[in-house]
């Protein structure tokens, strides 16, 4: 990626519960001109984003270790996990409520 001004190695937002990391690696910097201006510095990095959710990675190893995560794909399957175990525990806890319901009738 290229950008007119130099980037932060790692930029994390948190929000919602998830994590959005913003990785720039390997910056080089050199200058180019532009019909109609003169030299212009840009700045070049190996780039990588992602979102995450907050519990399924760990922001400040993110932050200490970048050059670990890009080429970090999140799961997709991560959600829908969480979903079914949830699912599953509510269902367990509503059928033992049932239970006890019957039990004391």
């Amino acid at each position: 990626a290229r950008f007119l001004d130099p980037q932060p190695p790692v930029r994390l937002v948190e929000k919602g519960g998830r994590v959005y990391a913003f990785l720039c690696l390997n910056e080089q910097a050199f200058e180019e001109t532009y019909e109609g201006s003169g030299p212009v510095t840009v700045y070049e990095y190996d780039y990588h984003e992602f979102a995450e959710s907050a519990d399924a990675i760990n922001a400040q190893d993110v932050q200490e270790h970048p050059e670990k995560y890009t080429s970090y794909t999140p799961d997709p399957q991560t959600m829908e996990s969480r979903l079914e175990k949830l699912t599953a525990q509510i269902n367990a806890l509503a059928a033992a409520q049932l239970d006890m319901a019957t039990k004391e009738a």
